[in-house]
């Protein structure tokens, strides 16, 4: 029993230390809803210091974030490396636009956060992209492993996908995707 004990919590102790390696070839970016972990928030008051701070509240994600209609906020962490020779500037896509309040947290070099704010309840001006889907710059400087936060409170069916793109790939994506669509509309 004490060793089902120490390996379990050594499990969940590792988690967090885990990370998700990038590929740079992926013409169609890359899902990270299997590599992430889920924090629920009821109250909705947590701050990105408490969240950060509340490393084994997160759970590992079932490989799917469709979480329905649900009375409370959720956290997703995801830790991320690109390999040696990759671009350093990447992209989270999140193709669920009627998420009502979409936050993404990154570390700055002064140890603080630098806070995105975005959803459906904001002017389309304020998203870091101009795109319909919710799209945020993540520069990943070294291979050393990024951990970020995405925190969504929506009172629509709550989903987040999460899509990983290198910015080559991505814009190469839309271009293809515009073309199609203006070939359809």
């Amino acid at each position: 029993l004490a060793l089902a004990l120490l390996w379990t919590a050594s499990l969940a102790a590792g988690a967090h230390g885990n990370s998700f390696e990038l590929a740079t070839g992926s013409r169609f970016g890359q899902a990270l809803d299997a590599h992430v972990e889920i924090l629920a928030d009821p109250s909705r008051n947590l701050d990105i210091e408490a969240v950060a701070a509340a490393d084994a509240a997160f759970e590992p994600s079932s490989g799917k974030l469709a979480f329905g209609f649900v009375n409370e906020a959720r956290w997703i962490r995801a830790t991320v490396r690109r390999p040696a020779g990759a671009p350093h500037d990447w992209l989270l896509e999140i193709p669920f636009p009627s998420l009502d309040d979409v936050r993404v947290y990154v570390p700055d070099s002064s140890g603080g956060w630098h806070e995105y704010v975005t959803g459906d309840h904001y002017p389309f001006a304020q998203r870091p992209l101009p795109y319909r889907h919710f799209v945020f710059p993540l520069v990943l400087a070294d291979e050393a492993p990024l951990s970020f936060y995405v925190r969504v409170d929506t009172a629509d069916s709550m989903a987040i996908p999460l899509r990983m793109w290198s910015g080559e790939a991505f814009f190469a994506h839309l271009a293809q995707a515009e073309i199609v669509l203006a070939l359809y509309y």
